[in-house]
């Protein structure tokens, strides 16, 4: 399949299936909270001895076979593209991208620069603190967090949780398994840039599986959400919460329905990721 079938799946295709309900949801509740300035790696868990859940790249298309061929000729496997460099990757991806339906979508969602790259470093980050806005693959959410206060408490308004429609919006509406299909073939690039993060002999999918299953275990909280605030930044009033990593955090801000249905996604990339891979 040429370079931009595999683009034309959508905008979600490549940036969604690993980000969307991810690193795009991981808005703070104050513009100034402390992040992660830079990637840090953890010490490296042991290494298994191979990939739990490999990734399989595409087998060549078959050439259709001519219609004055004979009948005893086998056509020739069309192969694909070969992929970009990961260093070169974002000038054809984002030409690619705005020849799909939604150019308008492509600027508004993406950030301009080292897409693959500020994919890996985002979702590495997920299960722990926030990572810097220039380590982000995607825009952040619009608009400052609305509050309701009366007298010494505060809760997070609902009226929060329409920030994130978009993002859930366009990440559910995509289909898993043409998501899953662009992440397999641009998955050497994952790859190199995880790799490059300081894990030299991890593999990025195990990692993202591991980030899925994370999220999953996001508790649902139903009624309104108790804040404080001790000093300039809002917090989650219950330590419980507070504990939470900054993607479970981010599923709960977007309140239960919207958490909801990105687990729901989010479940059924996990599904077809690990067919792919034969895993379970």
């Amino acid at each position: 399949m040429k370079r931009g079938a595999w683009i034309a799946i959508g905008v979600a295709a490549l940036v969604l299936v690993v980000v969307a309900a991810l690193s795009l949801f991981g808005a703070k509740l104050s513009k100034s909270e402390p992040v992660a300035e830079a990637p840090v790696a953890e010490a490296e868990a042991p290494k298994p001895a191979k990939p739990q859940y490999p990734i399989s790249q595409p087998e060549p298309e078959p050439a259709p076979a001519a219609a004055d061929a004979e009948p005893t000729e086998t056509p020739t496997p069309e192969e694909p593209d070969p992929l970009p460099s990961l260093a070169e990757s974002d000038e054809p991806l984002r030409s690619d991208l705005a020849q799909t339906a939604a150019p308008t979508a492509i600027e508004r969602f993406l950030v301009p620069d080292a897409l693959i790259r500020k994919t890996v470093v985002a979702v590495d980050n997920l299960d722990s603190d926030p990572v810097s806005r220039r380590f982000r693959p995607v825009a952040s959410v619009e608009g400052s967090v609305p509050v309701v206060r009366s007298g010494d408490s505060i809760r997070l308004d609902t009226a929060n949780y329409e920030r994130y429609e978009p993002w859930v919006d366009a990440f559910t509406a995509a289909s898993p398994e043409q998501l899953v299909a662009v992440y397999t073939r641009y998955y050497p690039l994952f790859q190199d840039a995880y790799e490059d993060l300081g894990y030299p002999d991890g593999y990025f999918n195990d990692r993202l599986v591991q980030i899925i299953d994370h999220l999953l275990a996001t508790p649902e909280v139903q009624g309104p959400i108790a804040l404080k605030q001790p000093k300039v930044f809002f917090e989650f009033a219950d330590p419980k919460l507070e504990r939470l990593s900054w993607g479970q955090k981010a599923l709960i801000r977007m309140g239960p329905e919207q958490a909801r249905a990105v687990k729901t996604q989010l479940r059924a990339i996990r599904d077809t990721l690990l067919a792919q891979s034969g895993g379970q």
